[in-house]
C-alpha cells in the first residue's frame, strides 16, 4: 500500500472519474506533443548552429538590457513560486485518510521537485554560450519531462510556465554573453585604432619638425645666395642662380608632399 489513500469512488461516480481521467489523460498527452515539436525545434536550431547560425530572439543593443532582462525573468520565476503557481497538483490526494494532510505533503513534493528543477537549470547555466544554447536547452526539457514523470505518481508536477521562464532565462543567458562579447571586440578594435593613431600622429609631429627644419634651411640658403649676388662676378651670378633656383624648387617640393606624405601609416582608418 502506498503512502497514500485514496478512497474507493462509489459506482454512480465511476464513469464521471473516468471521463475525468480520460480527459487529463488527453491534456497530458497533448502538453507531452508540445513539448516534443519544442524538442524538434530545438534540434533543428542545434543544426543550424552546426553550420554557425544563432537566432536571436532579444536582440538588445547592450549587455546592460540583457542583464535587466534575465533580472525581470528571474523575478517572474519567484513569483511563481511564492504564489504557488510554479507547481500544479494534478488531483488531491490523502494522507491518514486527511484531505489536508494530503495537500501538505503534495505541496512539499512539488517545493522538492521545484528546487530539484532549480539546480538542473543553475548548472547548466555554467559556462553557457550561444554554441552549447540549444543543447543546454533540450537538455532543460528532457529534466523538466524527467522529474514530472518521477513526481507522476504523487500527482504533481512542475508548473509548463515555469518551464517556460526558465528555457528563457537560458536564452537570454546565452545572448548575454554573446553581447558582452561583442562589446569586448569592440572596445579592443577601438584601443588599437587610437594607439595606431597615437603613432600616426607622433610620426606626423616628428615629419613635421623635419619638413619645418628643411624649409627654414633652404630659405636661409637662399638668401644668402641672394645676398652674394650684390657682389659676384658675372660667372658666381650664373652658378648662385643656378642654386637659387634649385633651393626654391625643392622648398616648391616640400610644400607640395607637406609633412604628412612621408608617414608611413596609409593604412590608418581615421
Amino acid at each position: 500500500m502506498g503512502i497514500f489513500n485514496i478512497r474507493k469512488p462509489k459506482d454512480e461516480q465511476l464513469n464521471a472519474k473516468i471521463e475525468e481521467l480520460n480527459h487529463k489523460i488527453k491534456d497530458k498527452e497533448q502538453e507531452l506533443e508540445r513539448i516534443k515539436k519544442e524538442i524538434s525545434m530545438a534540434n533543428d536550431e542545434l543544426t543550424m548552429q552546426e553550420f554557425g547560425f544563432f537566432k536571436r530572439r532579444y536582440k538588445f543593443s547592450e549587455s546592460t538590457k540583457y542583464k535587466e532582462a534575465l533580472n525581470d525573468i528571474r523575478a517572474k520565476e519567484k513569483l511563481l513560486v511564492k504564489t504557488g503557481q510554479a507547481g500544479i497538483i494534478l488531483q488531491p490526494m490523502q494522507l491518514d485518510n486527511s484531505t489536508s494532510k494530503g495537500r501538505a505533503l503534495q505541496k512539499s513534493l512539488i517545493k522538492a521537485a521545484i528546487r530539484g528543477f532549480n539546480g538542473e537549470s543553475d548548472a547548466l547555466l555554467t559556462k553557457i554560450s550561444v554554441s552549447n544554447a540549444p543543447q543546454k536547452i533540450s537538455a532543460l526539457i528532457k529534466a523538466f519531462e524527467q522529474l514530472n514523470k518521477m513526481y507522476f505518481r504523487n500527482q504533481i508536477s512542475i508548473a509548463p510556465e515555469y518551464l517556460r521562464l526558465k528555457k528563457q532565462e537560458l536564452q537570454i543567458a546565452a545572448e548575454f554573453e554573446l553581447k558582452k562579447q561583442e562589446e569586448k571586440d569592440i572596445l579592443r578594435e577601438q584601443r588599437e585604432r587610437e594607439k595606431e593613431e597615437k603613432k600616426f600622429q607622433e610620426e606626423l609631429k616628428k615629419q613635421q619638425i623635419k619638413y619645418d627644419k628643411d624649409i627654414a634651411q633652404f630659405t636661409n640658403a637662399i638668401e644668402i645666395a641672394e645676398s652674394k649676388l650684390l657682389t659676384a662676378s658675372k660667372f658666381e651670378i650664373e652658378e648662385l642662380t643656378k642654386q637659387i633656383l634649385e633651393y626654391k624648387q625643392k622648398i616648391k617640393n616640400l610644400n607640395c608632399q607637406g609633412p604628412s606624405k612621408n608617414v608611413g601609416f596609409g593604412s590608418l582608418k581615421m
